[in-house]
């Protein structure tokens, strides 16, 4: 009977260290991936750096720019009217405004559900031809 505990014995160490090899391998492969927020990211574990490289410079340093910050207004159109400070207002005198102000800024249009087409045709092209950026948004309503 010895003999017959002893190989069950034996036997259960082999299946133990076997679950360990295999445990090991998983875990090595979920942290070397990345899988597990460890390890590299995914466009092969290079970080980048924030700012531009002088190429004038022999260190090759990393200069800090701020991003340049962007004026904007919004303009909501709703029906055919066209809202400004959430007071209605005419194309002409949004332009006089947006070019009344002291620095150049971007329209965001805001085109509610209720807007007919034609308000926002008319909006642009007037925008496009006195050379005033915009941006158009989806209202969320």
């Amino acid at each position: 009977m010895s003999k017959e505990k002893s190989k069950k014995k034996g036997g259960g160490v082999i299946v133990f260290i076997i679950l360990l090899i295999i445990i090991a391998a998983v875990l090595a492969f979920l942290f070397g991936n990345g899988m597990l927020g460890f390890g590299g990211n995914s466009d092969g574990g290079v970080i980048p750096a924030i700012g531009t490289a002088s190429e004038d410079s022999e260190t090759e340093a990393v200069t800090e720019e701020a991003p340049a910050e962007t004026n904007y207004i919004d303009v909501t159109v709703s029906e055919d009217k066209y809202l400004y400070l959430n007071d209605a207002i005419t194309i002409d005198e949004l332009i006089e405004k947006i070019n009344g102000f002291e620095e150049k800024c971007e329209v965001h249009i805001t085109v509610s559900e209720t807007a007919t087409l034609d308000a926002v045709d008319d909006l642009t092209a007037a925008f496009d031809s006195n050379g005033i950026e915009y941006m158009i948004i989806e209202s969320a309503e």
